[in-house]
C-alpha cells in the first residue's frame, strides 16, 4: 500500500480515489510489453517493404513465386505478432489500472482494513480480503425474518414502522422492498427486506431495531398461558367451562412463542373461560365446578 486518501466516515462519491498500490512488478512487465510491441513493429514494417519490393519484382518476373510468397507470409506473420503485442500491452495496462483504488458507489466508508506499507494480496487470498468496506445508508435496508405463520400477509410496498432501543421514542417509516419469497427450512421464518429513507444518517448500519409491519388481523388473536393448554395425539386442545358448567375441548392453533404464553391464532372466542393446569385425564362433557383464578372456593 502506497498511500491511502480516506478513513472510516469519510463520505465518497462513485468513482473518487481511495488508495494507491505500488506494482513494481506490472510495472516492469508493462515496460518490457511495450518494448516488444514496438520490437514488432519494427520487423512488421521491414516485413510490408520486403513483401511489396518482392511483388514488384514478381511482375517482373526477376524473383521466383515461392520466394514471393515467403515474403508475403513473413508480413502476415508480422501481422500477427504486433496484434499479440498489443494485445499483452492492454492486458497490462489493464492489470495496472487496479493500482489506484476508486470507489464502486457513492457512501461511507465504515471499515479501512489496510495501512501504509502493507501488503497487498492478488485476489482474497490472505487476512485482509477487503481494503475498505462502503455501506450505502440512505435508504437504509432492514432485514427481518418474519415468522411463517405471518409470511402470507408480507408484500411489496407494505408499510413498516422502524424503532431503535439507542433512539427510544423515535419512529422510523419504511416500506417493504422484497422477500425472499421462501420459507427457511431451519428457521420457518421468511427474509424480508425494508428500505427505510435515512437522510439524515441516523440509523446505522449493523444496528438491531424492531419492526412492525401495517398488517390488518383478519382474526382476533388471543395470548394465553402455556399451561392452560393439552397437547394430545390429535392436536393442541384449550378446555374450557361451557355455559352448561361442563368442559369443552377446543381445537386451536398456535402462533408465536413468548414463553410461558402463547398465541393461539384461531379456535377461542373472546367470552371463553379457561382452566389452568387442567389434568391430562380431563375428557370433553365431564362436569366441573369452576373458579376464578386466586378466589377461594
Amino acid at each position: 500500500m502506497a498511500h491511502w486518501y480516506k478513513d472510516i466516515g469519510s463520505k465518497v462519491t462513485k468513482g473518487q480515489l481511495l488508495a494507491d498500490i505500488e506494482t513494481p512488478e506490472v510495472d516492469q512487465e508493462l515496460s518490457q510489453a511495450r518494448a516488444v510491441r514496438s520490437q514488432a513493429e519494427a520487423q512488421l514494417g521491414l516485413a510490408k517493404s520486403s513483401a511489396e519490393r518482392w511483388e514488384t519484382l514478381r511482375k517482373m518476373d526477376a524473383v521466383a513465386q515461392q520466394e514471393t510468397d515467403e515474403r508475403s507470409s513473413g508480413y502476415t506473420q508480422g501481422q500477427a505478432a504486433l496484434a499479440s503485442a498489443t494485445a499483452n500491452v492492454r492486458r497490462l495496462e489493464q492489470l495496472e489500472s487496479f493500482k489506484h483504488i476508486y470507489a464502486p458507489f457513492a457512501g461511507t466508508i465504515i471499515r479501512r482494513n489496510t495501512d501504509v506499507g502493507a501488503l497487498i494480496n492478488a485476489g482474497n487470498s490472505g487476512n485482509n480480503q477487503e481494503l475498505f468496506v462502503i455501506a450505502q445508508i440512505s435508504p437504509i435496508r432492514v432485514y427481518v425474518d418474519v415468522p411463517e405463520i405471518n409470511a402470507a400477509s408480507i408484500h411489496r410496498g407494505l408499510a413498516a414502522e422502524i424503532e431503535l432501543p439507542a433512539a427510544p421514542g423515535q419512529h422510523f417509516s419504511g416500506n417493504v422492498a422484497r422477500t425472499a419469497d421462501a420459507i427457511d427450512p431451519a428457521t420457518r421464518t421468511l427474509r424480508t427486506e425494508i428500505d427505510v429513507p435515512n437522510r439524515d444518517g441516523t440509523l446505522y448500519p449493523g444496528s438491531y431495531a424492531q419492526v412492525h409491519f401495517g398488517v390488518k388481523a383478519a382474526t382476533a388473536r388471543y395470548s394465553v398461558p402455556v399451561n392452560a393448554l393439552l397437547f394430545r395425539a390429535e392436536g393442541p386442545r384449550a378446555a374450557v367451562v361451557g355455559a352448561d358448567g361442563k368442559v369443552h375441548l377446543k381445537p386451536v392453533v398456535i402462533g408465536r412463542d413468548y414463553g410461558t404464553d402463547v398465541e393461539i391464532v384461531s379456535g377461542l372466542d373472546g367470552s371463553d373461560s379457561i382452566i389452568l393446569n387442567p389434568s391430562d385425564a380431563l375428557e370433553e362433557g365431564q362436569p366441573v365446578h369452576a373458579t376464578r383464578e386466586g378466589s377461594k372456593s
